[in-house]
C-alpha cells in the first residue's frame, strides 16, 4: 500500500510523475491554440490560472522545458491578451499604445 517515506535532501525539489502530469495537461489546455478555444475564460478562471505563474520557476523549467510556453501565455494572459474574448475588450474600451522611451 501507499505510505509516507523520507525524502532525500537531493531530491526534494525534484517533480514527481503526478506533478509533471498536471504540469503538461495544464499546458496542452492553455498552450494549444484548439484546446484554448474550447475553454471558457471567465475572469475567476484567470484569476487562479495566473496563480499558478509563482510555481513556474528556473527549477520546473529545467525538469520540463516546454512548461517555458505556459509561461509565455499566463503572462499574455496578465497583460488581457491569450484566449480571452477580444471583443470584450473592444466593448470595454480598452486602448494599449506603444510609446517610445
Amino acid at each position: 500500500g501507499m505510505r509516507w517515506a523520507a525524502v532525500d535532501a537531493s531530491d526534494r525539489l525534484k517533480l514527481g510523475q503526478y506533478e509533471i502530469s498536471l504540469w503538461l495537461a495544464l499546458n496542452d489546455l492553455l498552450v494549444e491554440p484548439k484546446a484554448r478555444a474550447k475553454y471558457n475564460m471567465d475572469d475567476w478562471r484567470k484569476d487562479k490560472l495566473l496563480g499558478l505563474k509563482r510555481h513556474l520557476n528556473e527549477l520546473v523549467f529545467d525538469q520540463v522545458p516546454v512548461l517555458k510556453d505556459l509561461q509565455r501565455v499566463l503572462d499574455e494572459l496578465a497583460l488581457g491578451a491569450g484566449g480571452v474574448d477580444r471583443d470584450q475588450y473592444k466593448q470595454a474600451g480598452l486602448i494599449l499604445e506603444q510609446v517610445p522611451v
